[in-house]
């Protein structure tokens, strides 16, 4: 099985690489793929012998709900146009295979409008005429998302190493470190201290340490959040490592000074190895954000 990176902002061949693999890891061999390098897919990258068709598509860019519902309507009407146009190369692909179900997999589902748009194109595909050959009387047009519908086989990838997920992190602005230190300002006044210990560093070197350090505390709390959504048994993994480690810290800061390199560090090495589908920069940044946290309310105490 080959490794497949997935980036934080999945492009539509790494989306499709993504889908294709784990529709062979449920279906085995029961799953036609369709290449498109010749000829075309018509409409369809892969079926299913039970009669389910797919077809991947993920929107470029960071699009709104609505402009990701505008752009799966759009994508669903040239697909299934394609789909009931193309019906003699279709019924020499299809061979004996009825097609109850034709999916648009995307990595977002998140409008009625798109539900609503299937129950059109469904209609449509059952009043074409002449009627389509490959098409079952409970044909039906769905959009779905992959993250969801795949889960089990997604579970499967992660666990063992196959895939490499980088979290897609929302940009933190200035004013969300604003509103931590309002908030959590005893959590932060423990953080000055500490870093007060560091004699190298001044006012402003202090200053500045804090603020990066609480900026990496909240993108990793924003990484963590988009596997909860994504791939939760990777967040959960994160959090179990976390939690090993800091009692682990507990511990050690009574037998040793700890330096936040060394610390950081080694929690970085613990993630790559005990969460195998972690990015490489998403472990940077959790690593980063669990120091921070550490910092501020457990017995990590640095030195130079």
């Amino acid at each position: 099985m080959a490794l497949i990176p997935i980036s934080s902002a999945i492009d539509g061949d790494e989306w499709q690489g993504l889908v294709i693999e784990l529709l062979y890891l449920h279906y085995g061999t029961d799953l036609v793929e369709v290449p498109d390098k010749h000829r075309g897919d018509g409409g369809i990258e892969a079926f299913s012998l039970d009669g389910c068709s797919f077809q991947c598509y993920a929107p470029e860019g960071s699009p709104t709900p609505a402009e990701t519902a505008d752009k799966h309507k759009r994508k669903i009407a040239r697909d299934i146009k394609k789909f009931c146009e193309n019906r003699t190369k279709l019924e020499k692909i299809f061979g004996t295979t009825k097609i109850k179900r034709w999916l648009l997999v995307v990595p977002d589902h998140c409008s009625s409008d798109v539900v609503e748009f299937c129950n059109v194109k469904t209609q449509d595909v059952h009043a074409y005429r002449p009627p389509l050959s490959y098409v079952s009387d409970d044909f039906r047009v769905s959009a779905v998302s992959g993250y969801t519908f795949l889960a089990t086989e997604l579970a499967k990838l992660s666990q063992v190493g196959a895939m490499l997920i980088e979290a897609r992190i929302e940009p933190v602005a200035p004013h969300q470190i604003d509103i931590f230190l309002q908030q959590y300002n005893d959590l932060v006044e423990v953080l000055d201290r500490k870093l007060k210990r560091i004699p190298e560093l001044d006012e402003t070197e202090r200053s500045s340490l804090r603020k990066d350090l609480l900026q990496m505390h909240l993108d990793g709390s924003n990484a963590v959040a988009y596997y909860d959504g994504k791939f939760p048994l990777i967040a959960d993994r994160i959090r179990s490592v976390k939690q090993l480690r800091a009692k682990a810290l507990e511990i050690e800061c009574r037998l040793q000074k700890l330096t936040i390199s060394s610390t950081r560090q080694q929690f970085e090495v613990e993630l790559i190895g005990s969460v195998p589908a972690l990015g490489m920069q998403s472990a940077l940044t959790i690593s980063w954000a669990s120091v921070a946290e550490w910092l501020m309310v457990c017995p990590l105490n640095p030195r130079v």
